[in-house]
Order: C-alpha cells, then sequence, then structure tokens
C-alpha cells in the first residue's frame, strides 16, 4: 500500500524491516504458443500477495537466460513492476539476477535498476554466484561490482550447484561493508553445512539482517525453530497461503503446535511430486494443476525447446502436463485437506449496540464456516483478554453509541491493543464507525482511522450500488463492476488528518451512482468511501459503510476481506434448504451473546429453518412467510 507518513523515514530504514517472512517464487505461465503468459504471472503475484506473502520472488534462475533471449525477462518484470505500484499491494517484488558469467547477471540488474527508476517501486534482487565463479576471490569481485550498481537490497543465494559456495565470512565482510545493500542471505549449501552455516550467519546478527531458508523449505521448520531463519524462499506459490500462515503463526509463537500441522500439510502437497513426477523437488509437474484448481493457471503447459531443427521449425514448443489415472482426484483431495488448514478463530462482537439482522448473520456465517472456529465476545470479555489468540475480530453493525459503552474504555483499549499488535479487524455499517476520528455528542468513538462523518441526517436502508476501485479490486480480487450491498445509516465520511499508528489508508470502494430502490444518490453520499483498508501498527482492517453479509450475493466480498486480511481461504456454509422444515423467524432488538446462542441453537436444529428479520421486515408484511417468530 502507499504509505504517507514514511516520507520522513527512510527507504533503507523500510527496506530492512520488509525483506524477511513468505517468498514465494512464482511459477512461470506459459501460453500454446510458448510465450510467456504475462497476465497469468501478473494474476499469479496478485493471488500471492492477497494470501498475505511478505515478498514475491520472479524468475527462477535456469529461466533467465531463455527469458532474455525472447526480450521476456524485462516484459514479465515490467508487468510485475506495475502491479506492485497498485495501492494495497505490499509485497515486495525481487528479481532473480542470476548469469553464466559476472558481466550477464550484472546486465540483469541494470534491467531491474531501469524498472525502479520507471515506475517508482522499490525491488529487491536475488542474486548467486556467477555460474563461472571458481574462486573466493571470484565470487567476491563479483558482489563488489554488483554493489556499485544496485539500487536496492540483494538477497545473497549462496549456491548454484556450479561454483563455490561464498564463505560465511565473505558474506559478513559484505554485509559490514555494504549495509544498504547485502546482509540478507538465502543459505541453501547441499549436505550438512547448510544448518552449520545458518547457525554461524544468524549469530553474525545485526550485521546480517535475515537468513532465509531454501531447500525447498523441506528443512524450514528445525531452521525456524531451532537455528533462527527469518524467511522462507520456494517456488510453492500455489500454497501463498500456507507459507504466509506459517510465517505468521511463527511471529506469534514458535511453539505453537498449529505450526507442526501446518508444516504436515505442507509437505503433503511436496509429496504429490515423489507421488506422480518421482521427486519432491518438482516445482511444476502436479503442482501447476494446483495453481488451476486455485483460480490463477489456465493450464498446464511448460516450455521447452525444440529438438525439430528443421527449416521452418518453431524454436520452442509447450509440454502439457499427462496425469496418471485418478491422478486429479488424489490432488483435489489433498488439497482439499491441506488448504483447510487449522480453522481461523473469529471473534464476533455481541453486547448491547449489536443489532439487526446482520449482526445474526455474521454469527451463522462465522459460525457454519468450516474454515472458522466463532468465539462470541461482549465488553467483559474483551476487558478481559478476550481478543488474545484470535485471527480476526469481527464488529457488526447497530448503534454506536451503545456498543462503545458496552466496551468501555479498557474494552476499546484491548480492540486498539491487539490489532496494533498484529490483530485483524473487520467491520460492517456500525463496525466502521466507531472509529471514526470524531467525539459527537451522541457517541464515544474508538478513534483508529483518519475518517469522520459528513454531516447530514440518517439515511435510512436501502440497497446501494458499491463500486470498487483499482486498488479494491487489487486487494480483494474482485470485478470491476457494481455490487448492489444492503445500505443502513452506514457512515458516509471524508478524509481527515492522519491518525497514528493507521497508516497505508487505501479506499476500497466508493458508493456508485446508482441505487436499486431509490433511484440516483444525490450528494453528498454519491463518491464517498464505501470500504477502506489500512493498517493499524502491525495489524490490518477493512472496513465496510453497508451490510455484504445480509444478502448472499454479496457475501463473498466476506470470503474475500477474510482472505485479504487473514491469507486463508473462508468458505460460506452450505446452503440449507426450507423444504420440509418449520419456517421460523427470529426477530431480536438486540443481539448480545445469550441472543446469539439462542440463535445458533435455532440454527443448529435439523428441523428448523430459521431467518433472522428486523421489525421493519415484519411491518413490510415478511412476517407471513414464517410458520412462526421467535422474538428475543
Amino acid at each position: 500500500m502507499l504509505c504517507t507518513f514514511l516520507a520522513a523515514v527512510s527507504l533503507l530504514n523500510t527496506a530492512d524491516t520488509s525483506i524477511r517472512g513468505a517468498f514465494p517464487l512464482l511459477v512461470t505461465p506459459w501460453t500454446f504458443e510458448a510465450r510467456l503468459d504475462v497476465p497469468i504471472l501478473v494474476k499469479e503475484a496478485a493471488f500471492a500477495d492477497r494470501c498475505g506473502a511478505n515478498g514475491i520472488i520472479w524468475p527462477t534462475a535456469v529461466e533467465v537466460a531463455d527469458l532474455a533471449e525472447e526480450g521476456e525477462y524485462e516484459t514479465g518484470l515490467d508487468a510485475l513492476a506495475e502491479l506492485a505500484t497498485t495501492p494495497g499491494f505490499k509485497a515486495r517484488l525481487t528479481a532473480t539476477c542470476p548469469g553464466k558469467t559476472s558481466a550477464d547477471a550484472l546486465k540483469c540488474v541494470r534491467t531491474v535498476n531501469s524498472l525502479m527508476d520507471r515506475h517508482g517501486v522499490k525491488m529487491a534482487i536475488l542474486a548467486r554466484p556467477p555460474d563461472d565463479a571458481q574462486s573466493q576471490a571470484e565470487i567476491e569481485a563479483h558482489y563488489r561490482a554488483l554493489a556499485a550498481i544496485a539500487k536496492g537490497p540483494v538477497i545473497i543465494q549462496t549456491y548454484n550447484g556450479k561454483s563455490p559456495q561464498p564463505d560465511v565470512s565473505l558474506l559478513v565482510a559484505l554485509a559490514k561493508e555494504y549495509p544498504d545493500i547485502y546482509g540478507w542471505v538465502k543459505e541453501e549449501s547441499p549436505g550438512k553445512d547448510v544448518n552449520k552455516r545458518i547457525a554461524e550467519l544468524v549469530a553474525a546478527k545485526p550485521t546480517i539482517h535475515a537468513v532465509f531458508s531454501g531447500w525447498g523449505l523441506k528443512a524450514w521448520l528445525y531452521q525456524r525453530r531451532v537455528l533462527g531463519t527469518e524467511g522462507m524462499i520456494t517456488q510453492r506459490a500455489g500454497y501463498s497461503d500456507i507459507l504466509a500462515r506459517l510465517w505468521r503463526l511463527s511471529e506469534d509463537d514458535i511453539a505453537d503446535p498449529a505450526i507442526d500441522e501446518t508444516y504436515s500439510r505442507l509437505l503433503l502437497a511436496y509429496n504429490l511430486g515423489d507421488t506422480f513426477s518421482g521427486s519432491d523437488d518438482e516445482m511444476r509437474g502436479p503442482h501447476l494443476y494446483v495453481l488451476m484448481k486455485r483460480g490463477v493457471f489456465t493450464n498446464t503447459y511448460t516450455r521447452v525447446r525444440n529438438a525439430d531443427k528443421s527449416p521452418g521449425a518453431k524454436k520452442w514448443r509447450v509440454n502439457e502436463y499427462e496425469f496418471a489415472p485418478g491422478e486429479k482426484e488424489e490432488i483435489d483431495r489433498r488439497l482439499a485437506y491441506i488448504i483447510g488448514t487449522t480453522p481461523l478463530k473469529i471473534g464476533l462482537y455481541a453486547d448491547k449496540g449489536c443489532r439487526g439482522a446482520g449482526a445474526a448473520w455474521w454469527a451463522r456465517i462465522i459460525d457454519g464456516s468450516p474454515d472458522a472456529e466463532l468465539t462470541l465476545l461482549n465488553g467483559e470479555d474483551l476487558r478481559n483478554g478476550g481478543l488474545e489468540g484470535l485471527d480476526l475480530f469481527v464488529n457488526p453493525g447497530g448503534a454506536g453509541g451503545p456498543q462503545t459503552a458496552a466496551m468501555g474504555e479498557e474494552g476499546m483499549a484491548a480492540v486498539r491493543k491487539y490489532v496494533a499488535n498484529g490483530g485483524k479487524y473487520l467491520g460492517t455499517c456500525c463496525g466502521f464507525s466507531n472509529l471514526l476520528n470524531e467525539q459527537p455528542s451522541f457517541a464515544k468513538r474508538n478513534t483508529m482511522v483518519p475518517f469522520a462523518r459528513i454531516p447530514g441526517g440518517p439515511r435510512g436502508g436501502f440497497t446501494g450500488a458499491v463500486r470498487f476501485t483499482e486498488a479494491g479490486r487489487a486487494i480483494l480480487g474482485v470485478e470491476d463492476k457494481d455490487y448492489f450491498i444492503r445500505y443502513h445509516n452506514g457512515p458516509v465520511v471524508y478524509q481527515t488528518e492522519p491518525v497514528p499508528p493507521c497508516s497505508n489508508v487505501v479506499v476500497m470502494a466508493t458508493m456508485n451512482g446508482e441505487l436499486s430502490e431509490r433511484g440516483p444518490v444525490t450528494d453528498p453520499m454519491f463518491g464517498t468511501p464505501a470500504v477502506i483498508g489500512c493498517d493499524y501498527a502491525k495489524g490490518r482492517m477493512i472496513l465496510f459503510n453497508c451490510h455484504p453479509e445480509v444478502r448472499a450475493n454479496t457475501r463473498p466480498l466476506i470470503c474475500a476481506s477474510i482472505r485479504a486480511l487473514t491469507g486463508v481461504d473462508f468458505r460460506l456454509p452450505p446452503v440449507a434448504s426450507p423444504m420440509g422444515r418449520e419456517r421460523v423467524g427470529f426477530v431480536a432488538s438486540e443481539m448480545t451473546k445469550d441472543v446469539q446462542k439462542a440463535f445458533l441453537e435455532l440454527v443448529h436444529d435439523p428441523t428448523v429453518f430459521v431467518v433472522p428479520v428486523t421489525k421493519d421486515d415484519l411491518l413490510a408484511g415478511q412476517g407471513e412467510v414464517f410458520d412462526r417468530l421467535v422474538e428475543k
């Protein structure tokens, strides 16, 4: 995301802290014509970013020469650099710059420099020793020549299978002499030496900034937990959400058993290579199908040089991956298990002020999802540590004054602390307005975002057209179209002065010009923010001024938002059928913790089909469709 308040902070310090974590290496996609599929490459990078990857790397070292020969090396990186300028894109773009000779590698570096200048983006470089280097002196000479022209930090990859590995003493010396350029190392020397070298490099901190695990992460758990590596580099972009989750879990609590379980699932994915391609080092093969299943790739092509050298024969052709009998079914079964990692722990605020059908729908959606565990939290729970250990906190709609009053000053402070320490917050309607940068007479605000209400009376309820911005589409992966979302007196806002530690504020969607029930939007509502995203210290927030949870056709926006915040796929509950069930309307003036529990008891009753409704719905005659009403 674009950061406004970091202008006074050095770019070097930003780079120092950003180059660590999960850095998946993108899998290169090809067209049927054996050309680089640039739109799919960009789509893959956006996927990894939405999954929460800290960085993305492209291409693999063995592909660089062929890509450069066809002019595709610069074309691909140019498209990725353009993507990196999109507000909301967070992953650090990293270009691989290898070469048979030092001159070859430095040519790649100059290409990266020109792209950084062209697009105004910060990039990093992954650079292994030149293939023809035969001594430590030749390796040192190359890295000194690279430092003389590099415009960004360089991650040194220690192994290329051809030249010697740079000595640890050389890596430390380079980091000491060029602290802005070196100090990041992808250590994957062969054999047992790798762990010894990692320990020596970690011991050299802070001269060494961060050590990345390589080897396809097959030794990551030990290297992270025991040796202290601070990053992961592997060509496993199809599992970017798993990589990001592993990194987050290890940051929070290195002893968390969820790390072992999640890592075991990743190794199960690697085993697809053993099972169907003869090696767990296989980076393409069955994993191309995984990228197709995840909505990223459209084929399983791999480009190779054409063995046919006859006149008129094409230089390149593609091989399409051939599936073994039952292979797709096996991959499907494994993928369903692999990405269904430990359910998200989601807390839903449920106290006085949580009102309307939206609050009940939130409980039903989270409780019924196979990817989540619901915890209902009232103000007392917030004050007594109830937010600890949650992956996400959801604040539903209602009435702001009663909500924050029930939280109390200690509860509001607990919310701020939770998010600042890395927590994720998703708010709808009142869950947005509670955080505004204002203190009106009718409600206490838990000020966390630089927005305030535009003066005006209650606007009532209607279905509004919301259009996502380019940044919003990149963050959520949604279409460029109107989304008709239920609105009911949500905050109509303008941006104010900054509210530290809130940063990287992005308007993800605005109120558009047409409404399905009320006609054209009139000022001041037209064009105002409908959805925003931001960071808050170490945490992230997405806030809607409307209710995507209420209608089935807008609930996918909830899935996209949860994925953007947590990096984990979130599936909606299965659609229940009313056939043969008693139809029950559930009406409540306050969706407190006890009332939500009563509602969920009805949801779990197989003889009942329950729908949350409001008193306005009943006045409109909707109560007639139910066999009975339950009022709380």
